[in-house]
């Protein structure tokens, strides 16, 4: 109370009954008027309080205040810290380009095609010899193939032929998309952003295949037929003698068509796609599989937009020199697979 004498609050004791009276005068100067006539001892209390209340007010208001600015200064789509394991990760890159990538869970699927199947070629061999293959570790995958505004904001250029930047960057060799994937990996490593033991790189063979299949066993995610309006191929070249489509002479801008069941788009046609594995007539099988050691050849997957619907298909692989880049893209894994 500052000192003041207790004595001097006793007699207002009796005002208990007066309070609600006085605190609900029309104003507050009717109210102090009341105060003063019904008990004046009290009068430099309540001033006292009334001011301390008025300070604790405004303290309180500036706190809510800043709360609120704190809230609102925060982008509602802010990605999290670093990629949480079983949700999708929206990477940030330069310029405020967006990479969206979505989690892959570990399972088993059979990599290859059954010899039935049409238009499967014979003499390629043993290209696609079914074989049961076991994905041990959950990974991240590239919603859509990288873009050109993707590329550009890493690598600063463009190489593409049919420019746009929602379509995927094409004419980019193996070793440009994997100096991309160290790029990306060196940058977010040091924003702290990286999972423990992952890095960015292009998927492997078996990782690019199961998540174009997603759950499928059909030649293609979209069934036994794959049609213009599902993907960008030759329309003039249809699969198993169904009805010709549009030939559009050009790539897409990614996600054109709809998704496949695990929500990847463009795994069919657009542009060939460029995984990690050297190339091998026979794919390897059990756990993780990464393929041959060594080689002269890497592993194109997906079809491309100027191809016939049967090398469009899930099983379908073939292989191209690491240098070359003619028409081909690729897509980004987030994977620990192979990472030592």
């Amino acid at each position: 109370m500052g000192g003041t004498p207790l004595s001097l609050f006793l007699p207002c004791v009796a005002l208990t009954a007066n309070l609600p009276l006085a605190f609900h005068a029309a104003n507050r100067h009717t109210a102090t008027t009341h105060l003063m006539h019904t008990c004046p001892q009290a009068l430099p209390c309540v001033l006292r309080a009334r001011r301390a209340f008025a300070a604790f007010a405004a303290l309180a208001l500036a706190a809510l205040l800043l709360v609120v600015c704190d809230t609102l200064g925060k982008p509602a789509d802010a990605p999290p810290p670093c990629p949480v394991a079983g949700s999708p990760w929206r990477l940030r890159l330069p310029n405020n380009v967006l990479l969206e990538m979505l989690p892959v869970a570990a399972g088993s699927f059979t990599m290859g095609s059954p010899r039935s199947e049409p238009e499967r070629e014979p003499y390629r061999g043993d290209s696609e010899t079914q074989h049961r293959v076991n994905i041990t570790k959950p990974y991240w995958l590239g919603k859509y193939e990288v873009t050109q505004a993707q590329w550009q904001a890493v690598m600063n250029d463009n190489p593409s032929n049919f420019k746009g930047a929602q379509r995927p960057v094409e004419n980019v060799s193996w070793h440009d998309a994997v100096e991309f994937c160290a790029k990306l990996t060196a940058q977010e490593r040091a924003a702290g952003r990286l999972p423990a033991g992952y890095r960015y790189t292009l998927p492997t063979e078996a990782e690019w295949e199961y998540a174009c299949r997603a759950g499928t066993t059909t030649p293609f995610s979209t069934g036994d037929n794959l049609s213009t309006a599902q993907a960008n191929y030759d329309g003039n070249y249809p699969y198993n003698g169904n009805a010709k489509g549009e030939y559009r002479r050009a790539t897409t801008n990614v996600g054109s068509f709809a998704a496949n069941a695990w929500g990847f788009y463009d795994m069919h046609g657009n542009v060939w796609e460029w995984c990690r594995d050297w190339y091998k007539t026979l794919p390897a099988g059990g756990d993780d599989p990464l393929g041959v050691p060594s080689g002269s050849r890497r592993i194109l997957r997906g079809g491309s937009w100027n191809i016939d619907a049967r090398y469009c298909r899930s099983a379908f692989r073939i292989g191209g020199g690491p240098d070359d880049g003619d028409g081909d893209g690729f897509r980004v894994a987030l994977s620990s697979t192979g990472v030592k």
